[in-house]
C-alpha cells in the first residue's frame, strides 16, 4: 500500500475519493473515444488507398490502350490529336505514379493505430 501526503495528511491508495474515480473514469472514456476516432480515420484512409489502387489498375490500361492506338495510327489522324494523345499519356502516367507513391506506397503516410492511454498507474501517480 502506498502512502502519499495530500494537504498535509497522509492518504493511502484505498482512500481514493469518488470524485477522483469519476475523473479517472472520464479520462479513460475520453481516451477510448479518441482511440476509436483515430481507428475509424485510419480505416477510411485505408479504403481510399485501396480504391485508388484499384482505379489505377483499371484506368491506366484503358488510357494506355487509347493513347497507344492513336500514336500507332498517327498517319490517319491530325498531328494535333497525336500530340494531345502523347501528352495525355505522359501526364497520366506521371500523375498516376506520383499520386500512388504519395498516397499509397509512401511508408510515412501510413499511420499505425496505437494506444493513447498513458497507463492507469501513471494516471494515478499524477493525481
Amino acid at each position: 500500500m502506498r502512502m502519499t501526503k495530500q494537504g498535509g495528511a497522509e492518504v493511502s491508495d484505498s482512500d481514493v475519493t469518488a470524485t477522483e474515480l469519476l475523473r479517472l473514469e472520464e479520462r479513460i472514456r475520453q481516451e477510448q473515444e479518441t482511440f476509436n476516432l483515430r481507428k475509424e480515420h485510419e480505416e477510411r484512409w485505408f479504403n481510399l488507398r485501396l480504391r485508388m489502387g484499384y482505379m489505377a489498375v483499371l484506368v491506366l490500361p484503358f488510357i494506355l490502350f487509347v493513347c497507344s492506338t492513336i500514336i500507332y495510327n498517327h498517319e490517319s489522324l491530325p498531328p494535333s490529336v497525336v500530340t494531345l494523345a502523347s501528352s495525355a499519356l505522359l501526364v497520366d502516367v506521371l500523375g498516376l505514379l506520383i499520386s500512388v507513391w504519395k498516397l499509397v506506397l509512401n511508408p510515412s503516410s501510413i499511420n499505425k493505430t496505437e494506444p493513447i492511454s498513458r497507463g492507469f498507474e501513471r494516471v494515478v501517480d499524477e493525481e
